[in-house]
């Protein structure tokens, strides 16, 4: 991958970054609607599975032949991870987020 392409892939993936954080703080005047995972401390919520929805849909959008490993059920069942595969974690640190902390 040359220098170039490597450098329009960051610039595409932070402006998707900065309108997922848009979406974020805006959905956090609403009531979070929480579910559990694993077990009672693995949670998600429906921001969560917006935002990595979100970055999905623009991955594959604009990047069709991509691979994509999503936290939230919304990536590819990929056999390898040759080429260029991104590696969703829609908002790292759920639990802060639903208690509203900064840190996450």
């Amino acid at each position: 991958m040359d220098s170039d392409y490597r450098n329009q892939l960051f610039e595409q993936a932070k402006e998707w970054i900065f309108s997922a954080g848009k979406r974020i703080r805006e959905s956090m005047q609403e009531p979070l609607q929480i579910e559990t995972k694993s077990d009672e401390n693995d949670l998600v919520t429906i921001v969560d599975k917006q935002t990595e929805n979100f970055f999905a849909s623009a991955i594959r959008s604009q990047y069709p032949d991509h691979g994509l490993l999503g936290e939230e059920g919304y990536g590819d069942a990929l056999d390898n991870l040759d080429g260029t595969v991104w590696i969703i974690d829609p908002i790292d640190g759920t639990m802060n987020f639903v208690h509203q902390k900064k840190e996450f």
